[in-house]
């Protein structure tokens, strides 16, 4: 069972901080579809593949100033840190340090997959229960996201996924954050992740 330390970031986003990140999500989001296991991927072969919506953090950094300034805030990375007991930084990668990702509709859901590399914070910006679906399942345990928290763990050790959704939209920004010693960035990965669909 894990106990996941919650992270609360309201005092680094602004008061009509869900309003943004959904026009941002609608305005420059990237429809990613595939099918088959990509890289991190622990789907069975039937159910292997995404169908969501991402903006990557190059994009984030050019539309999004402001969300792009909180993740490399140096106080969000010292949070991040207490909160796994371990230094972190945010990662250089421009694509993947920060993204939104956005499921809409009855049966949205994200893959069961580990990261490539560790650690993530997944601040939600919508609340979901038992009711909406959308929960993170951390390797079985399901925790219910609420809006301007964030969850921070080593996705590349923990298998996760999002439950599917009943309806409506679910919106996150997950965010890396990386150790001293950090591995490289599995090949293949961003392109399995942003590919848009033609």
């Amino acid at each position: 069972m894990i106990t996941p330390a919650w992270i609360d970031c309201r005092a680094w986003l602004p008061p009509d901080y869900a309003e943004r990140v959904r026009r941002v999500a609608v305005l420059y989001g990237r429809r990613v579809k595939t099918s088959g296991r990509g890289p991190g991927s622990l789907e069975p072969d039937e159910t292997a593949g995404l169908d969501y919506i991402v903006v990557p953090g190059d994009v984030i950094r050019d539309q999004a100033r402001w969300l792009w300034n909180i993740y490399h805030d140096p106080g969000l990375a010292h949070a991040v840190g207490e909160a796994l007991g371990a230094r972190v930084e945010p990662s250089p990668d421009a694509s993947s340090c920060i993204n939104i990702n956005y499921l809409a509709g009855a049966g949205g859901r994200y893959e069961r997959h580990v990261d490539g590399q560790p650690y993530t914070l997944n601040l939600f910006v919508t609340e979901h229960d038992g009711r909406t679906g959308g929960l993170l399942d951390l390797d079985g345990t399901l925790i219910y996201p609420r809006p301007g928290f964030g969850i921070p763990f080593d996705g590349a050790a923990i298998p996760h996924a999002v439950t599917p959704l009943l309806g409506g939209e679910r919106l996150t920004i997950p965010m890396v954050f990386l150790a001293e010693d950090a591995a490289a960035r599995p090949a293949g990965l961003s392109d399995y992740l942003y590919t848009e669909q033609p």
